[in-house]
């Protein structure tokens, strides 16, 4: 195989990742200006009568879901790139889509942590 391919197959590959970079900025905010206003900070609230409330669905459990459903679909378009510069190779695709999948909850991790509210 040339530079040139292994580049190319490189940058395809890595490519599903590009989602996490093309949707942070969007997304904080659209979080800051309309997800805390429309579900709540994630701070802890108190009843009526003085007691806490604890298990509202807040912009933080949004933020969870959204960047879990990010993940998801960086691992699904990971299937592309793993059929076709790893054909007929199913062990090298397999650990190629786990392995693109879990350094994808890592920074789905990453970034809901970044972006919770106190």
């Amino acid at each position: 195989m040339k530079a040139k391919d292994i580049l190319k197959a490189a940058f395809f590959m890595l490519l599903p990742l590009s989602l996490f970079l093309l949707l942070l900025y969007p997304y904080s905010l659209i979080n800051q200006a309309v997800i805390v206003d429309w579900l709540g900070c994630g701070c802890p609230k108190v009843s009526g009568e003085g007691e806490m409330i604890h298990d509202y669905f807040s912009a933080n459990d949004f933020t969870r879901a959204f960047w879990g459903f990010i993940a998801v679909c960086a691992t699904a378009l990971a299937v592309i790139p793993a059929r076709r510069f790893l054909k007929g190779r199913a062990l090298w695709q397999t650990l190629y889509i786990v392995a693109l999948g879990v350094l994808s909850l890592f920074i789905a991790a990453a970034f809901t942590q970044s972006m919770m509210w106190n």
